[in-house]
């Protein structure tokens, strides 16, 4: 009896020990296929990473990497073309996950598809929503990529009513006006926006081009003088000015003919 009761109970230490080493033994596995798949990614080689974190996804207590996995696996599948593919991705992570670490990051990546599709305003709106500092220069770098492809300046103008205090798109706006500016008000406008940020007014055709001086000049000038009625007569002729004007002339150019003499000797 005691002997069977031994055996009993070293059969339910070695099935204790045999579940914790099988426990620690999925946990390493999970942790070494998520390394696995990481590498894949970072190696750009999207399609085996999608098949190895797709493997990852499913939730499982012993699995810390199904958030993770998923992420990745929508960004494997940006970097191949799989627009939709990657975005319901992203979307079911905000449902599942709204609470995740990264999640900013996901909203981040979601920006990127609004945009891609056209969607400019609803991209800009969750970008400008992004609080984490560690995203700011992407963030920037994404605004600055695809708002100076925007060729509407009232586009751009609403955007910046929207967001006034938003320098980028200030510097959009002068950017595209300056590609084809058409009115006055436009070139007012331009000026007021290079102004406001400081921006190089070369750069934005604002500089008018310096002057190119000839060493000389030949110059025509014709005069209605009406030689019908130029004979002698006791009135002021109707063309006096005309012929004070042609006088005036030439004793000009008798003076600066004088002067260049001066100058060579």
């Amino acid at each position: 009896m005691r002997l069977r009761r031994f055996f009993f109970l070293m059969f339910v230490i070695v099935s204790c020990q045999l579940t914790v080493f099988n426990y620690s033994f999925a946990q390493v596995n999970y942790q070494q296929d998520y390394k696995n798949a990481k590498e894949l990614f970072q190696n750009g080689k999207y399609s085996l990473a999608m098949e190895s974190f797709k493997r990852l996804m499913p939730y499982d207590k012993a699995n810390p990497f199904s958030v993770y996995a998923s992420f990745y696996y929508s960004l494997s599948a940006y970097k191949q073309n799989y627009k939709s593919v990657s975005k319901d991705m992203l979307n079911q992570i905000k449902i599942l996950y709204p609470e995740w670490e990264k999640i900013e990051e996901v909203n981040y990546w979601l920006a990127i598809h609004l945009f891609e599709a056209g969607d400019s305003f609803q991209a800009l709106k969750i970008l400008n929503s992004i609080k984490n500092k560690s995203l700011t220069s992407d963030v920037n770098k994404a605004k600055q990529h695809y708002l100076s492809a925007i060729s509407d300046p009232e586009t751009l103008r609403m955007m910046l009513e929207e967001y006034p205090k938003d320098e980028i798109i200030g510097i959009s706006l002068a950017s595209c006006l300056s590609k084809n500016l058409s009115t006055a008000d436009e070139r007012r406008e331009l000026e007021k926006l290079v102004d406001t940020y400081h921006l190089n007014r070369d750069a934005y055709g604002l500089t008018p081009s310096k002057p190119f001086f000839k060493e000389t000049y030949t110059v025509a000038v014709l005069f209605p003088f009406v030689v019908s009625r130029l004979e002698p007569t006791p009135s002021k002729k109707p063309n006096q000015f005309v012929i004070d004007l042609y006088h005036g002339i030439n004793l000009a150019l008798d003076t600066l003919s004088k002067q260049t003499e001066v100058r060579k000797n």
